[in-house]
Parts: structure tokens; C-alpha cells; sequence
């Protein structure tokens, strides 16, 4: 991370990883944080520094995995810019079938992201209802490693 970053990152409560940040990518980044805060004689426990990643979403409720990532195409690629191939839309987004979307939000908790503000790629309030359902119900409860530890 380049060092202007991470100051500006480190002068705040908290900070939101970009869409295109794995957990192993969050992972490290924070690692670099922790090792400024402590540099700076703090923490983000002692801050009270939030953790937050942003990306983006198509849910449906297709049980295979090929027929869930075909609708998810059609519907991220109309928005996502062609310069971006589909390899590294599925590498860096959610996608996949509800069971396996969950499972990359799992994923960023298990690293510590405590907040998710998630995209639609389109308008269509169906997909809020999909979110309530597939999303925030089952992780209503969920508090993430850094929460659970502070």
C-alpha cells in the first residue's frame, strides 16, 4: 500500500476496502494498518476503527452454479465495463449461487469486515427482496472476528 494511503487510512476511525479487495487482499492491508497504528502508539481497538468493504452483487436463486453465473453475466456485464473480462469480475464481485455468494461474505467477516455495502447492478427492487432474504437474514446476527476480539 502506498504510504500516503496508509496515513490517510490510519488518520480515521475506519476504512472501506475497495470491491476489488479478496480476504486475503484485506487480509494484508490490514496487517499494514495495524503494524501503522502501532507505529502511531494506537490500534484500531483503541481508535474504534471500522473495518468495511464495499462490492457488488447479482443474486438469484438458480441451484447451479453454471445457470446462476450465466444470469449473473448477462446482468454484470451490461454494466461492468468490457475492459474488465469475466475472470476477474467472478475473482473480485460475488457471484455464484446463493450458497456460494454467502460463503465469500463469510469469507470478508472471517477477516474482519464488519460492514458491507453491497450493490445492486441494476434497478430492480426484486433483488432487495433477494437481499433481505439471502443476505441480511442469515447474517443478521454475525459479528465479525475483529468485533468478536475488541
Amino acid at each position: 500500500m502506498d504510504a500516503r494511503v496508509l496515513q490517510r487510512i490510519c488518520r480515521w476511525d475506519g476504512w472501506i476496502a475497495r470491491p476489488t479487495s479478496s480476504p486475503d487482499q484485506i487480509t494484508q492491508d490490514l496487517k499494514e494498518i495495524d503494524v501503522e497504528l502501532t507505529r502511531q502508539k494506537t490500534s484500531r481497538h483503541e481508535k474504534g476503527f471500522t473495518v468495511a468493504h464495499e462490492n457488488f452483487v447479482w443474486l438469484t436463486e438458480k441451484p447451479r452454479h453454471d445457470d446462476a453465473i450465466a444470469e449473473q453475466q448477462a446482468k454484470m456485464l451490461a454494466v461492468v465495463s468490457d475492459e474488465r473480462p469475466w475472470d476477474y469480475i467472478e475473482a473480485v464481485y460475488l457471484t455464484g449461487t446463493i450458497d456460494e455468494v454467502q460463503k465469500r461474505v463469510q469469507a470478508r467477516i472471517e477477516v474482519g469486515v464488519e460492514h458491507l455495502f453491497l450493490h445492486t447492478m441494476t434497478a430492480d427492487l426484486a433483488q432487495l427482496d433477494l437481499f433481505a432474504k439471502h443476505l441480511l437474514e442469515p447474517f443478521k446476527n454475525v459479528v465479525s472476528a475483529a468485533a468478536a476480539a475488541g
